[in-house]
C-alpha cells in the first residue's frame, strides 16, 4: 500500500456505491482530491466491483485471528490494507436507514478484527487511525443519518479506528445531484485535507452532522 510523501500516513478509501460515476462516488473523487493535495496518496476500493463472499458466521477468526475465507475471493487483499492503514474514508448511499448492501457485506467479513480485539485481545497493530464518512441519500429528512453512523462508527471501533465524523447530504438522489450541491464538493475536498491532518470535517459544514 502507498504512503504519502511523509512516510506518516496510509489513506484507505471504500466507494460503497454499486453505481458507477453516481454522487457517492463523486463526493469520495472530491475528498481523494483533499487527501492527495497534501502530499498523500491513497487506495481506494470500489466495494462493489469485489467479489465478497458474505460472513458465514464460522467461528474460524475467533480462534485463528484470520478468516477462512480470504484466499477465496477479495477480501485478502482488503484486509492486508486495513492491516496497514492509518486514515480511513468510507462513502455510501443511504439504502433502508443504513449503508449499501455491498459495503455492508464487507463490513460484516471485518469480524476478523472484532475477533482479534474482544476476543484473542491483540493490541492495536497501527497506532493513531481515525477514519471519517460521507454519505448521500435522495430522502428529504435527516432522519436516516443516525443509523448509518451508527453501523461506520462500529465497524471502525473493531479496526481500532477512531472515527472522526461525517459530511451527509439528503435530497441527492438523480446522477449528479451532488455536483449541484452549493458546497458539498467543497466540504468534501477540505475533508479530505483535514482527514490527513487527523481531523474531522468541518464542523461548520453544510453537510456536518
Amino acid at each position: 500500500m502507498s504512503t504519502d510523501t511523509t512516510g506518516q500516513r496510509n489513506v484507505i478509501a471504500f466507494n460503497g456505491s454499486p453505481r458507477k460515476r453516481g454522487n457517492t462516488e463523486t463526493l469520495l473523487d472530491a475528498a481523494l482530491e483533499g487527501v492527495r493535495s497534501t502530499g498523500a496518496n491513497a487506495i481506494s476500493f470500489a466495494v462493489g466491483n469485489l467479489q465478497v463472499i458474505p460472513c458465514q458466521n464460522c467461528g474460524y477468526c475467533s480462534r485463528h485471528g484470520a478468516c477462512r475465507l480470504a484466499d477465496k475471493d477479495d477480501m485478502g487483499q482488503v484486509y492486508r490494507s486495513i492491516d496497514t492503514a492509518t486514515r480511513f474514508l468510507t462513502a455510501s448511499p443511504v439504502y433502508f436507514a443504513t449503508v449499501s448492501a455491498q459495503l455492508k457485506t464487507l463490513i460484516d467479513r471485518c469480524q476478523v478484527f472484532w475477533s482479534r480485539k474482544f476476543v484473542l485481545e491483540e493490541k492495536p497493530r497501527v497506532p493513531d487511525r481515525k477514519g471519517i464518512l460521507l454519505a448521500v441519500g435522495g430522502f428529504d429528512h435527516r432522519g436516516f443519518w443516525p443509523c448509518t453512523q451508527k453501523v461506520v462508527r462500529t465497524w471502525y471501533v473493531c479496526c481500532d479506528v477512531n472515527y472522526l465524523g461525517g459530511l451527509f447530504y439528503h435530497k441527492i438522489d438523480a446522477r449528479g445531484d451532488i455536483a449541484r450541491h452549493p458546497t458539498a464538493l467543497e466540504e468534501a475536498f477540505e475533508a479530505g485535507k483535514r482527514l490527513v491532518a487527523g481531523e474531522g470535517p468541518d464542523p461548520s459544514a453544510a453537510g456536518a452532522k
